[in-house]
């Protein structure tokens, strides 16, 4: 997930096998959660290789990733 927005602790991750949203807020003065975000060439990262992994073991998958970099600012 590329926004906090979609983190787990609000009931988003329900049904997934794998979430990636592990948003890190130790030591943020201001938690404003439109601005915390992962650049997409990091969700991209992971999914690309968790997608390879799926196809290395025949295994079927549904992959839904979130890119915040789209939006304006």
């Amino acid at each position: 997930m590329g926004s906090f927005v979609l983190d787990p602790r609000f009931g988003l991750d329900q049904g997934f096998d794998t979430y990636l949203a592990d948003f890190q807020l130790t030591g943020m003065e201001v938690i404003a959660p439109g601005y915390i975000q992962r650049k997409a060439e990091d969700v991209m990262g992971f999914a690309t290789r968790w997608m390879e992994e799926q196809i290395s073991i025949g295994r079927p998958f549904f992959g839904w990733i979130h890119l915040y970099d789209p939006h304006a600012p």
